[in-house]
């Protein structure tokens, strides 16, 4: 039998969720529980209809990913949202959800005026850093550091993405965490917030992942109150200060620096943001649903309006992230206080 569970961000998007999936349902309430309501509603503006199993029907694409992941898809879009219509094998739930549902939000917020950037977001004093970079930058771990050796003020806001406003607001997009054995590594203290079974899955996804040549990148994913008690998330901010993450294997020390105004990298962030969102362009491109003429190019250039006007008014920066924690404790507390040290010249009139 069907259920149906709904979820509101901010005002800016509603999600609607109808199933027969139990685990489908279990999924969704775990990764966005805080925006959770009762029932879903006529209003949503982005729908998602999935459906367990395998089995065909009519008007559906097939697709598969890794191999393990297999579900087949309609997805329309339209100015107010999205609709998809989605059934597959268990292992499709994440897939679905990181393919199309997430970038469906995207695209339905850029259509509001407010860009959900690829990135991790803290919060102190009523004032948001943000940690954006391409995959494997270091966004979630410099935020870990941050929590687990920085001022006791630090709170979470976002893990993965962040709403950002033109007027340089910031907003949580509160999902679980994704947790690996290089964040472990890092930051121990996460590693002793996981339970039996979750270090033993980190260390066999570890193994999967090297032994693919970093092809499988599957995390292990952990809600936020676990992993920092009586940390909660606060949901909204201003933001003080964009810092644009990069990996320095050959650095052992962080270097922070100023990027000037004329030299934001509006076009890279772009792309990289885009390039998290490769999956779903090829999926609504390839399927047969409605959707706006140059849907593509319209939402690229929303986003680089949104994030151009941000960069207008929020500072940002560079950080050379050492390749590994080999320098220690003093090599993790470098990283906490070279962002410190960034927050508070933020604040600088």
């Amino acid at each position: 039998m069907n259920a149906s569970v709904s979820f509101r961000f901010h005002g800016l998007a509603h999600l609607s969720l109808t199933t027969d999936d139990p685990r489908a349902r279990r999924f969704f309430e775990a990764e966005y529980g805080r925006f959770g309501e009762t029932a879903a509603t006529a209003d949503a503006s982005v729908r998602l209809e999935w459906t367990g199993g395998l089995s065909s029907r009519s008007g559906l694409r097939s697709h598969s990913h890794k191999v393990l992941a297999r579900w087949a898809y309609r997805i329309g879009l339209d100015g107010q949202g999205a609709h998809i219509e989605a059934q597959g094998n268990g292992w499709a739930i994440p897939m679905v959800h990181h393919m199309l549902v997430h970038p469906a939000l995207r695209w339905t917020v850029s259509q509001r005026g407010t860009l959900l950037l690829h990135a991790a977001a803290l919060t102190i004093h009523g004032r948001s850093l943000i940690l954006t970079g391409s995959g494997g930058a270091g966004k979630t771990t410099t935020a870990a550091l941050l929590l687990a050796y920085g001022d006791a003020a630090w709170r979470p806001h976002a893990d993965d993405y962040v709403f950002l406003s033109a007027d340089g607001s910031s907003l949580a997009y509160p999902t679980r965490s994704h947790v690996y054995q290089s964040l472990v590594n890092w930051v121990p203290a996460v590693g002793r917030r996981l339970t039996a079974g979750e270090r033993l899955r980190l260390r066999l996804l570890w193994a999967v992942r090297r032994a693919s040549g970093e092809r499988v990148k599957w995390p292990v994913r952990v809600e936020s109150s676990r992993l920092w008690p009586g940390r909660d998330i606060v949901d909204t901010a201003q933001a003080s200060a964009i810092v644009i993450l990069r990996r320095a294997h050959s650095r052992s020390r962080p270097t922070v620096s100023p990027i000037a105004e004329e030299d934001f990298p509006l076009r890279a962030l772009v792309r990289m943001n885009f390039d998290e969102a490769r999956h779903f362009v090829d999926l609504v491109e390839k399927g047969d649903g409605p959707k706006p003429r140059r849907w593509r190019e319209e939402w690229e250039r929303s986003e680089s309006e949104i994030l151009r006007k941000v960069a207008d008014i929020v500072p940002a920066y560079s950080l050379d992230l050492p390749g590994s924690p080999a320098g220690g404790i003093e090599a993790r507390r470098a990283v906490v206080g070279a962002l410190e040290e960034l927050m508070r010249r933020a604040e600088e009139p």
